[in-house]
């Protein structure tokens, strides 16, 4: 039933998990409901906690940690070995001159994107501040014709200003916390 709750509370926050991890715990609080219906006394946390000690102690025995330390070494050295050499290119290139490095920033569409995405949050954000801004000097104003004897021409178009104002503060606030800017990927250039 643990399973069920956790799924409660991420649905209850509208917390997206991916559909892996969504699968994975579906198949748990099935496998977990089955072993209720078997024994209502055992829980699938108590039987993950019998287990644990003989699984750390087969992931940490000394033969299998010296075989991973073996690995490790040997990707090291095999990488050392070629260290020099790409040292003395790199050092070569850098004497002779020859040296360049490549960097084009905005090369790919996802980072256009999201500058796009953060200079049009920017701007509707200065907009509502300068429109609110705008808006109470305009209601503050005693001057201006008056539209009729009570309401003057200044305070009507501040509070149209200000309800303007308000409306792109709101429409900046929930695009900031509800839409998430594009993705960014790691461009060719890095994955290397």
């Amino acid at each position: 039933m643990s399973l069920r709750r956790l799924a409660g509370v991420l649905t209850r926050h509208q917390i997206a998990i991916p559909g892996d991890v969504a699968a994975a715990l579906r198949t748990l609080a099935t496998i977990e409901e089955s072993l209720t219906r078997i024994d209502p006394n055992a829980t699938l946390i108590d039987g993950v906690r019998q287990l644990i000690p003989g699984l750390m102690a087969d992931t940490l025995a000394p033969q299998r940690t010296i075989g991973k330390l073996a690995g490790t070494a040997s990707i090291i050295s095999a990488t050392t070995r070629r260290l020099p050499e790409r040292v003395e290119s790199t050092s070569r290139r850098l004497e002779a001159g020859t040296l360049t490095v490549r960097t084009r920033i905005l090369a790919s569409p996802d980072d256009r994107s999201w500058i796009s995405w953060l200079v049009f949050e920017s701007i509707s954000s200065v907009l509502a501040c300068a429109a609110t801004i705008a808006a109470v000097l305009l209601i503050l104003s005693d001057d201006g014709p008056m539209l009729t004897t009570t309401v003057g021409l200044h305070p009507f178009l501040g509070f149209t200003l200000l309800f303007a104002g308000v409306i792109l503060a709101f429409r900046a606030t929930m695009r900031m916390f509800t839409s998430a800017p594009p993705e960014r990927r790691p461009s060719s250039a890095t994955r290397r």
